[in-house]
């Protein structure tokens, strides 16, 4: 597509004040889990007795980054980092979701291969994980 449509998603998500500024960030959510570290090491601050916050260190610059930085975002199991740019692609990568990106294309979102069911919808209708369900649950207690 030429000129892609982007829709803005309602809920804004605040930005970790450690991240380096650019599209991806994290929102300080994270649980300490070190996969999205895995994911993008040299992306991501190093997990250590003296760091406990995930963010991002430096913005992806190469297609290679980029594709860490997304398979970040989607190992997350609680929504922490996101994609706040408007690369049409890279917001496709992501699954054309609002619990990654900030904007999202029209048509809803997209599932992922071997993506079944359970994963796929949540009760209000968004793609969500279990754990995220569970947790925003559990907070609104």
């Amino acid at each position: 597509m030429a000129h892609d449509v982007l829709i803005a998603v309602a809920e804004r998500h605040p930005r970790f004040e450690k991240n380096v500024a650019g599209d991806f960030y994290t929102t300080g959510d994270c649980l300490q889990c070190n996969v999205p570290e895995e994911a993008a090491p040299d992306l991501l601050a190093e997990l250590n007795p003296e760091n406990s916050d995930t963010y991002f260190i430096r913005q992806p610059i190469s297609p290679a980054e980029v594709e860490q930085a997304c398979n970040a975002i989607l190992s997350c199991c609680m929504d922490a980092l996101r994609y706040g740019g408007t690369d049409p692609n890279i917001i496709r990568r992501l699954g054309n979701r609002a619990s990654s990106s900030d904007f999202v294309l029209p048509g809803g979102p997209v599932r992922f291969p071997g993506e079944n069911d359970f994963s796929w919808q949540s009760q209000d209708g968004s793609p969500m994980g279990w754990f995220s369900r569970f947790w925003k649950r559990f907070h609104r207690v």
